[in-house]
């Protein structure tokens, strides 16, 4: 009797667990998704004008600044955020102490890693333009980090719809920025000084919704405790510099190799198609990887549940896209630009099929590190990393753009492969633990 009552127990709180999660996850998606619709839409507009407006050349420039700012982005973010996440997820009560070492932890940072940043560009044999435009997209770049400080914690507890407010305020507000710089021809400088802007906004709204809606912010470390989670979080600082070096090690070689920002421009015309479809699966993950922490611990079976449906999710609607946008390159690239990003054509044939495989390893990474197993992604990603240069270096003399664009895709689908793998493995093993 005692053992059917037990049984009858935990059923009772699997299924509650169950169906909790799943209105909840809904509920998430649909908040988030509805939002980033909206702000990709207007910002995939925004973005094809500004490159119609400033000429590939120009352009160029803007993204090697990307590019280039991407990095010491990486740095100050030190792999805390998903951390931050996944910590908060699974017990609520631990925010303010991760979030005042890690807060201010960043600040510090961030003033000293930008102050070396800026004396190495500003030593570098660059125009004076792209070395203005440079520093203003590190400003940018630099806020960004620490506003996602905050949307990490907001997804911990959740809060999915302060993040979507600044995905739409930042859209619209771009979009007539952009507007108003073309109508009134300013320069290339005006259009980088837009982005801090922007960004000024989106870290001060979610400071003060923080401080209103969760917790005053104690400027303190413990240097203790700032030890345990660095050690911690290393796998997902190391992984989040590698993987973010994909995108961005083939716009950095295709401009150095062939000597000229042209071929940068173009390239980065077609990522940026890919780019803005990647919502999908970074945005599915973004709200069911605090279920998926927490499930871990709770309900392996609910767990289980989940990858396999958002397997079949993603996996479905990623090769759907990239079929219908590698047939309508042509039309889609010339709508979108003009005849000067004609070679951003053959691009996007090649990479639109990392779409695919770019969901799968979101998907994949976001359950390694879910069940504590963070590291076999970026052991995976560095082997591949070398693999993705040593393409580049091979490809890009002889095949310029298409060299890259083949480079890109053919690493991506490596790693899905090693990811694949690692989930396998250890997924298996838990099996195995159960029984």
């Amino acid at each position: 009797m005692a053992n059917k009552v037990k049984d009858l127990t935990k059923f009772i709180r699997d299924t509650s667990t169950e169906i909790f999660a799943k209105k909840r996850i809904v509920n998430n998606i649909f908040i988030l998704y509805g939002a980033h619709i909206i702000s990709k839409i207007i910002g995939f507009f925004t973005f094809t004008f500004l490159a119609k407006y400033l000429g590939s050349e120009n352009f160029g420039i803007i993204s090697f600044a990307f590019a280039s700012t991407g990095i010491i982005v990486l740095i100050i973010d030190m792999g805390f955020n998903p951390l931050i996440t996944r910590e908060i997820a699974r017990d609520n009560s631990r925010t303010e102490k991760y979030v005042n070492n890690i807060f201010t932890f960043r600040i510090f940072l961030s003033f000293l890693i930008f102050f070396f940043f800026t004396l190495f560009v500003f030593g570098q044999n660059y125009s004076l333009v792209k070395k203005e435009v440079i520093f203003l997209i590190g400003i940018s770049a630099i806020l960004n980090v620490l506003y996602n400080n905050f949307v990490a914690i907001f997804q911990g507890f959740n809060y999915f719809f302060y993040q979507a407010i600044v995905q739409i305020f930042t859209s619209v507000g771009m979009f007539i920025g952009v507007i108003l710089v073309m109508k009134f021809k300013f320069s290339i400088i005006w259009c980088a000084s837009l982005y801090v802007l922007f960004s000024i906004i989106s870290f001060l709204y979610s400071l003060i919704v923080y401080l209103s809606k969760i917790s005053p912010i104690q400027m303190k470390i413990n240097i203790r405790f700032l030890k345990e989670i660095f050690n911690t979080g290393l796998p997902f600082f190391l992984s989040s510099i590698i993987l973010s070096f994909f995108p961005r090690i083939d716009v950095i070689l295709l401009s150095h190799i062939t000597g000229t920002d042209n071929h940068a421009g173009w390239f980065n015309a077609s990522w940026k198609i890919v780019e803005t479809l990647i919502f999908v699966p970074s945005l599915y993950m973004a709200v069911i990887y605090p279920s998926l922490s927490e499930l871990s611990i709770v309900s392996r079976n609910e767990l289980e549940k989940i990858i396999k449906s958002s397997f079949k999710y993603l996996f479905g609607i990623s090769f759907v896209l990239s079929f219908l946008i590698f047939i309508y390159s042509k039309p889609i690239i010339l709508l979108l630009y003009n005849t000067e990003y004609t070679p951003s054509i053959s691009i996007l044939k090649i990479i639109i099929w990392q779409l695919i495989f770019i969901s799968l390893n979101f998907l994949y990474g976001g359950i390694l590190a879910a069940i504590n197993k963070q590291i076999f992604t970026f052991l995976s990603a560095f082997v591949i990393l070398f693999f993705n240069i040593f393409l580049d270096f091979l490809l890009i003399p002889k095949y310029n753009r298409i060299g890259a664009s083949l480079s890109s895709t053919l690493s991506q689908c490596l790693l899905c492969l090693f990811l694949y793998f690692w989930v396998k493995k250890f997924l298996g093993e838990i099996n195995e633990c159960k029984k």
